[in-house]
């Protein structure tokens, strides 16, 4: 089994930096002081993680990308999720507006951008059994994310958005989910699916107009809007007045009007491409980040939110005969004398760098749970603290 674990990606590059510049060997002719400059600008800047997310609801695996800003680690993050367009895919976004990066830095947060299916409308459909997409990137998707990584386990450190048909899913999902993101948001979304009933495999998800007429009303957002409740989400909502989903926008903007849900709504020169997606996830982004400074979350009963826990593994799914690892760490505090690292009951020494890594041939088939447990001293209080987590992994014949 080829393993690359997501934290080793990118120290594989460090090393390597002087001779990565330009491939030659008079890259080497570099000062001492210039390549210290290259390697801190490169050790400080957000990364991205590319990792596999398996659907209990759809029994398959989805990759996902997730963009980590520079002081993740340093504390809990509140996350974005970023959703693709119909016939999209989840590197849409990171190829298209690599500036996602800085963004990330600059407002200090994680942007997830998951595999949302060609066609999928982010829904669970009414007349397609294995098509689960509001349960994959709705439920299934978060509590990876949640459980991977230092995230802000709260709606108020939830917020989810997207382009085109994923703008549209951005609302449906924050919209029947407002409970669980604390924000939504859509640019040139789709907003009325019946406008385009004959296009995007909308018909394959939802059924027929005629057989089938209830459900183009329970799953297009502009109906939607009519059922919300009192704990609803923020929402930003824009589209290009050149946007062939603008009479849509517009439209459900001015229904929101006449039922006072607020909202902030714009509408500027630009068509459904890339330029103006690129333009208009910088407000998106602004939005949210106002948003996550006015309603700050951190459950302080829970100490994960509060120091910087790390809990990985290689993969969830596996055949018998290959190789589980778990990494662990406390960041700073896995310095400590005081702190101990358990893994299915064993005490796990820590490296150099702080981590305790367990190792194991996996073995019999069916789903499997290890125990980790992470025990230190809680430097306000002075007293020994530990949390525990429940790692799950399955071995099956086929992945």
């Amino acid at each position: 089994m080829n393993i690359t674990p997501r934290y080793l990606r990118f120290r594989t590059m460090c090393p390597y930096v002087s001779m990565c510049l330009c491939g030659k060997k008079k890259s080497l002719r570099l000062s001492l002081l210039s390549a210290f400059i290259v390697f801190s600008f490169y050790a400080r800047s957000a990364t991205v993680d590319t990792v596999s997310i398996y659907s209990k609801a759809m029994n398959k695996e989805f990759k996902c990308v997730v963009i980590k800003p520079d002081q993740y680690k340093s504390f809990a993050l509140p996350v974005v999720y970023l959703l693709h367009g119909y016939d999209g895919w989840y590197s849409n976004w990171i190829i298209r507006v690599p500036e996602l990066k800085n963004y990330a830095d600059r407002y200090q947060l994680m942007i997830v951008c998951p595999d949302g299916g060609t066609s999928s409308w982010y829904f669970d459909s009414p007349v397609d059994p294995t098509m689960k997409y509001e349960t994959y990137i709705g439920k299934e998707v978060p509590e990876y994310i949640d459980s991977h990584y230092l995230t802000i386990k709260d709606r108020k450190g939830r917020v989810i958005t997207g382009l085109s048909m994923g703008g549209h899913g951005g609302l449906f999902l924050g919209i029947r989910h407002a409970d669980f993101f604390g924000a939504c948001g859509s640019m040139s979304g789709g907003m009325d699916l019946y406008s385009s009933r004959n296009r995007y495999d909308i018909v394959k998800r939802i059924g027929d107009t005629i057989n089938y007429a209830d459900n183009w009303k329970k799953y297009s957002v502009i109906d939607l809007v009519e059922h919300m409740t009192k704990d609803t989400a923020a929402m930003i909502i824009d589209c290009g007045t050149g946007d062939q989903f603008y009479k849509d926008n517009r439209a459900l903007h001015e229904k929101m009007l006449r039922l006072k849900i607020p909202h902030e709504y714009t509408e500027r020169p630009g068509k459904h491409d890339w330029n103006y997606w690129r333009n208009s996830i910088q407000y998106h982004l602004l939005f949210f980040s106002n948003y996550f400074q006015k309603n700050k979350a951190v459950n302080s009963e829970e100490p994960s939110n509060t120091y910087p826990f790390i809990v990985e593994q290689n993969s969830k799914i596996f055949k018998p005969g290959e190789t589980f690892e778990i990494k662990a760490s406390v960041g700073e505090f896995s310095r400590m004398p005081q702190t101990k690292i358990l893994i299915g009951g064993s005490i796990i020494p820590l490296n150099e760098e702080g981590y305790a890594i367990y190792k194991a041939q996996v073995g019999s088939l069916g789903k499997h749970t290890i125990q980790v447990t992470i025990k230190f001293i809680n430097p306000k209080t002075g007293k020994e603290e530990s949390v525990s987590y429940n790692v799950q992994y399955t071995v099956a014949k086929e992945k």
